[in-house]
């Protein structure tokens, strides 16, 4: 089992200190997509206002392992930001 820590980025960074014991690098992508969807559903109001949510994950030296990045980009028929 391997520690992985899930970094939030969604308007500000929140650290994970605690980080999850997994199996594998499989596992923390599972769960990745779960923290970054989690974190669209309770602050939706909050990513039209940034247009940028991240998950960052590392592993408990920290070196970055990977991140999952949702973005919104908008149309140049709006004119403006979202």
């Amino acid at each position: 089992m391997e520690r992985y820590h899930f970094h939030t980025k969604d308007g500000r960074c929140l650290a994970d200190k605690e980080g999850a014991l997994l199996s594998n690098v499989g596992a923390a992508k599972d769960i990745a997509v779960q923290v970054l969807c989690d974190s669209l559903k309770n602050n939706s109001k909050m990513f039209w206002e940034t247009s940028e949510f991240s998950v960052v994950v590392t592993d408990d030296s920290g070196l970055m392992l990977f991140t999952v990045d949702l973005s919104a980009n908008p149309s140049p028929v709006l004119g403006a930001p979202l």
